[in-house]
């Protein structure tokens, strides 16, 4: 038997009812557990290391940008004997920087394939969302009318 995806709100529901002192903690444990809670936090818990990934590896474009125009000025100031070290450095730091903004992209699209978004057409009639869990698409396409479907 497969699982239903986890339901933030029934989640939300089941520790509120303990807050309020209406069902006792192993109970709300067990709801907890069968309402997939640790999924849910699996799925935070990746989507918050995709962004710090995401983060460092700009962070590390920008430095490595920053370092390169360092480098270019000291190149300009450098005499003929240090000029070959100095190339080695800013050859080196711009391979730091083409890894970093690979890297720093393939992040942002692990970034977006971890996360839902929602869109709205210009009339504001119609909801476009992207990132759902499979299960949610299809419950949605089951309840559609055909009147509903898209073109």
């Amino acid at each position: 038997m497969e699982t239903p995806p986890p339901d933030p709100q029934k989640l939300l529901a089941h520790w509120m009812e303990w807050e309020r002192g209406e069902t006792p903690p192993g109970r709300v444990m067990s709801s907890l557990k069968t309402g997939g809670l640790r999924d849910l936090l699996e799925a935070l818990d990746r989507l918050r290391a995709a962004r710090a990934r995401r983060r460092n590896l700009w962070i590390g474009a920008v430095a490595s940008l920053v370092g390169g125009f360092v480098t270019l000025v000291a190149i300009g100031r450098a005499g003929a004997g240090e000029l070959p070290a100095y190339r080695l450095g800013a050859l080196a730091l711009l391979a730091t920087l083409v890894v970093c903004v690979i890297g720093a992209l393939v992040a942002e699209w692990r970034v977006g394939q971890a996360s839902v978004a929602v869109d709205l057409d210009a009339s504001r009639r119609w909801v476009t969302l992207r990132g759902v869990a499979p299960e949610f698409a299809q419950a949605v396409r089951a309840r559609q009318s055909p009147s509903d479907q898209p073109y």
